[in-house]
């Protein structure tokens, strides 16, 4: 199918995906610069059980920034080489939900269970590799 072809018949063109895209890896990359060493009411990964105390909230904020920020590259990578090499998207809400909620949910997932590994339930970080 010629490029003109496949831009004009997509219910999103090709541009906004790529801005989208960007503009997610910008965000992404914003939150990892800029990771709040203490809790805060502001910004930041807020969770229950990352807002248990300090060292939670800091482990936890730079964990999702880091992870967001590869999973976003990751999703920018594929939107390019889906929209530009193989075909288009034509689906917005299938673009929303892979492109732009999938990296957000996966960090939120993948925070969640770092944490659950690190620390136990009072937010004190579990002594690894105890010999008795």
């Amino acid at each position: 199918m010629p490029l003109e072809y496949r831009h004009i018949v997509s219910g999103i063109s090709m541009d906004k995906q790529f801005f989208v895209c960007a503009l997610m890896m910008g965000l992404a990359f914003l939150c990892f610069v800029t990771i709040p060493k203490k809790r805060n009411g502001v910004y930041g990964y807020k969770t229950a059980f990352a807002l248990q105390n300090d060292d939670t909230a800091k482990e936890a904020n730079t964990y999702m920034a880091r992870t967001y920020l590869m999973l976003s590259a990751i999703s920018f990578a594929i939107d390019l080489l889906l929209n530009y090499v193989i075909f288009q998207i034509t689906n917005e809400v299938l673009f929303v939900i892979i492109f732009i909620l999938s990296p957000i949910v996966m960090s939120i997932v993948l925070t969640e269970i770092h944490l659950k590994k690190i620390f136990n339930k009072t937010g004190e970080r579990k002594i690894l590799n105890q010999k008795s």
